[in-house]
């Protein structure tokens, strides 16, 4: 009898990386410290009701959503998913191989739908807000027209514009949460 080698090898890529988010994702204490720590993640995430947390003795497990969504073609991300898998993806698998290296051609995933497969719940890029307009996603913004301008906005604030700048030229870009 031989053994194949292949899984195991594939699984050294998860020594530091996890796969990604689900219903209830867990934690070991190593994630939670690479992500800031537990109160931390509690608090990104204390405006999300719908986001629960539970510590166990090596770690946190998190529940995206009061039951599991399955979601569908079509059909957005759930929220749950989306807003967990935004605070774990400094922790997901990028080079993230093939779900199934030794199936036929065709059949199965291949290496780019394996990719698409792990990125199901990331969001969009933000599009750039003109100056005046409210700002869609509370978090830090730039601007290109004025050095140092990142700074963080919440939901539904207006974006300034700069004495300097005509306001219709004055966009505001998506820079991400606030470490």
């Amino acid at each position: 009898m031989m053994v194949d080698p292949g899984p195991h090898i594939e699984s050294l890529r998860l020594l530091d990386r996890i796969k990604g988010v689900s219903w209830y994702t867990v934690l070991g204490e190593g994630f939670v410290r690479q992500l800031g720590g537990s109160d931390r993640l509690r608090g990104e995430m204390s405006a999300h009701s719908d986001i629960v947390f539970h510590s166990y003795r090596n770690g946190l497990i998190i529940r995206a959503g009061a039951v599991p969504e399955l979601g569908g073609r079509g059909l957005p991300p759930p929220q749950p998913y989306v807003t967990v898998n935004r605070m774990i993806k400094p922790v997901r698998l990028q080079d993230t191989g093939n779900l199934h290296p030794y199936l036929a051609p065709g059949i199965g995933f291949t290496e780019e739908t394996t990719a698409q497969w792990y990125a199901r719940f990331d969001e969009k890029p933000l599009p750039p807000v003109d100056a005046g307009q409210a700002c869609p996603r509370s978090g830090c913004w730039f601007s290109s027209a004025q050095f140092g301008s990142r700074r963080h906005f919440d939901e539904g604030e207006l974006m300034p514009a700069f004495n300097h700048i005509k306001s219709k030229k004055t966009q505001w870009f998506w820079a991400g949460m606030p470490s």
